[in-house]
């Protein structure tokens, strides 16, 4: 027989909250003798996803992983393909379109101008976007800046290179979305059939959108690799790493490349120019194979890819509900840290929301000196000074210094209290984590 029913099963499912802010610091572990940092967290309350009050709220989730990359690749198969497609600078002065070789598609004729190195695209409704585009590649890297002379109200706006493109419906997108509180998000899209499917997000740590600024966004389509960067042209170096890295295989074939404009629905800041400048395709296609010839130049850049992106392990941490606050500790000092978060009802089997976007949080660095060392023995002669230290605390003890010691400096005086700076300096004797782990004294002459 049936077991009887208790009640309306429960369908809710927990929404993801949403981080409200961070701050971090740093200790002295007790039981490592490091110094460690840690990151404490707040978020608020979630709704259901269907907007109703969760009233069997059970715990939240919060995972945190390094946020690194290490590595190089050597594309030798490709090294000779890295050829320029087109590098267009805006010299030609156009009204009502871009340079010769462009077609502009969206929109209407003078919603186009070009000239004193900038093309510019003029959107005035939502929904409906401003598209450039010329040249034929597969594999590709596409470099523009853009700057907007709106900030984002009401809803997003956003710039996005285009490759592989089609036609309006279906190519891939390395969207700079500019929000509404200003913040910058680096996405990759895909648009088949004019549906757009979100292939990777992500808020840039430390990035503001503001009005004249102007952004180099650099979008990678490399087989079935999609990689995106965005930094502040004005102030910042080339980031190394990428901000977002996706898989997909859903366009492989040749297509041109371009910029696209657009303001999201919803959004209220009306007439909005992007102006772009800088842009450059460059063909990742294989050439005719490794030749030496191809190093000339300024071409030794090529052996080196972008770093090879690793995905730490998540580390998770549960917090009961009604708390909305959490401490991590014993992490590293002076790294960056992604943290998600999510919440889980007390449903049989129990719903687990949706993990928030990333947060990434830079820790406090190394704020603590060592401890002051014990005396070093000394031995002399008529022509040296032999210094042996046991690595131990002025305190008491030996081989107890801090395990992240690097070293000790040696100072000589000719009286008894003298005060050691620099011009008195003679020496260092190395001091590693491992010496203090095996007993191994510091010596030197």
């Amino acid at each position: 027989p049936s077991l009887p029913s208790s009640g309306a099963s429960d369908f809710t499912i927990p929404a993801a909250p949403t981080f409200t802010g961070f701050s971090v610091g740093a200790y002295q572990s007790g039981e490592t003798n490091t110094t460690k940092a840690a990151i404490r967290a707040q978020w608020d309350t979630p709704l259901n996803l269907d907007g109703s009050t969760i009233t069997d709220g059970d715990h939240y989730e919060i995972r945190h992983r390094t946020s690194h990359y290490i590595g190089y690749k050597v594309r030798w198969g490709k090294l000779a393909g890295y050829q320029q497609v087109f590098q267009e600078n805006f010299l030609e002065l156009v009204s009502g379109g871009w340079p010769t070789g462009w077609t502009n598609e969206g929109g209407n004729t003078f919603d186009y101008g070009a000239g004193n190195g900038i093309g510019f695209h003029i959107c005035t409704n939502t929904n409906v976007s401003r598209r450039s585009f010329r040249g034929n590649v597969a594999d590709a890297v596409l470099t523009f800046d853009v700057s907007t002379d709106t900030l984002a109200s009401g809803a997003a706006h956003y710039a996005a290179g285009m490759l592989r493109y089609t036609d309006g419906n279906n190519f891939y997108m390395g969207v700079c979305r500019f929000g509404t509180d200003q913040t910058i998000i680096a996405r990759i899209l895909k648009r088949v059939g004019g549906a757009e499917t979100i292939l990777g997000s992500v808020t840039i740590p430390n990035l503001t959108h503001s009005i004249g600024t102007w952004y180099r966004v650099k979008f990678q389509v490399d087989g079935d690799t999609l990689s995106l960067k965005i930094w502040a042209k004005d102030w910042e170096a080339e980031p190394s790493a990428w901000n977002v890295v996706a898989t997909d295989g859903t366009f492989t074939g040749p297509g041109p490349a371009g910029v696209r404009s657009f303001l999201v629905s919803g959004n209220t800041s009306g007439t909005t120019k992007f102006s772009y400048a800088n842009v450059k395709v460059l063909n990742l296609a294989p050439g005719s194979g490794f030749k030496w010839s191809d190093l000339q130049g300024n071409r030794w850049g090529a052996l080196i890819s972008e770093p090879v992106s690793v995905d730490p392990q998540w580390q998770t941490s549960y917090v009961g509900w009604g708390t909305n606050a959490f401490t991590l500790l014993e992490l590293t000092p002076g790294m960056t840290y992604e943290l998600q978060i999510r919440a889980a009802d007390n449903a049989v089997p129990p719903h687990f929301g949706p993990w928030s976007d990333s947060s990434f949080v830079t820790t406090t660095g190394d704020i603590f000196a060592p401890s002051t060392p014990a005396p070093p023995e000394v031995a002399s002669s008529m022509i040296a000074i032999q210094v042996t230290h046991n690595l131990g605390r002025n305190s008491g003890g030996t081989f107890n210094l801090e395990p992240d010691l690097d070293h000790l400096d040696v100072h000589v005086g000719v009286t008894e209290n003298f005060y050691p700076d620099k011009t008195n300096k003679v020496g260092e004797l190395i001091a590693t984590p491992g010496m203090i782990q095996a007993g191994i004294p510091a010596v030197g002459t």
